[in-house]
């Protein structure tokens, strides 16, 4: 017989984990297209100058193919096939990474602004 509270625990653990594991995502993607941005627009200014020649249409398979990778990988059966803690751990990053965001100042009454 299943233990609901074993499902709770793993599902309060999934989901905290996934949570802390997407605002890491999150942290590390804006962080990695803020060099991305200023590789490529440093590629269109030397590209402009004259001083390289940028192969337009190399650049444009190998974004195809990174996107091709990444839905792949969303067709994959790994997260349904971990349980409870997967599928609310893949919730939780799911969460974290779109809408995560602290403030616990803000959401706190007890902290008070020194004037």
């Amino acid at each position: 017989m299943a233990d609901p509270l074993g499902f709770a625990v793993l599902g309060v653990g999934g989901f905290t984990i996934g949570f802390l594991i997407g605002k890491a995502l999150r942290f590390v993607a804006k962080i990695g297209m803020y060099v991305v941005g200023l590789y490529l627009a440093s590629l269109v200014v030397l590209a402009s100058m004259g001083v390289i020649i940028i192969n337009w249409d190399a650049l444009e398979n190998l974004t195809v193919s990174v996107v091709d990778f990444l839905v792949s990988l969303t067709k994959s059966d790994v997260v349904s096939s971990t349980g409870a803690f997967g599928v609310s751990g893949f919730l939780g990053a799911i969460y974290g990474a779109l809408k995560g965001e602290v403030h616990p100042v803000q959401n706190y009454k007890f902290f008070r602004r020194l004037r």
